[in-house]
């Protein structure tokens, strides 16, 4: 955490799924947060607390996988 300099989150949508601890992974997730701060640590365990919500669902993921442009995706997250 201490080599990030800003908080990140990428989206890979595959096109063909992987096999992930023997389920099949078809949207993977890459977060790269910094919490060098107090408010960077609450944030981030707010953040993490919403993304496990949202992603825990079939249908957000589903929708997640149609969407055509990372502004959808993004503006998707911060509805």
């Amino acid at each position: 955490m201490t080599e990030i300099n800003e908080s990140r989150i990428v989206v890979a949508i595959l096109d063909r799924p992987i096999s992930w601890h023997g389920d099949m992974v078809e949207v993977v997730f890459l977060l790269a947060v910094k919490m060098t701060s107090k408010f960077e640590i609450k944030r981030t365990k707010q953040f993490y607390k919403d993304f496990l919500q949202l992603t825990d669902n079939d249908e957000n993921l589903e929708a997640v996988k149609k969407m055509d442009s990372a502004l959808d995706i993004y503006q998707y997250f911060i509805k």
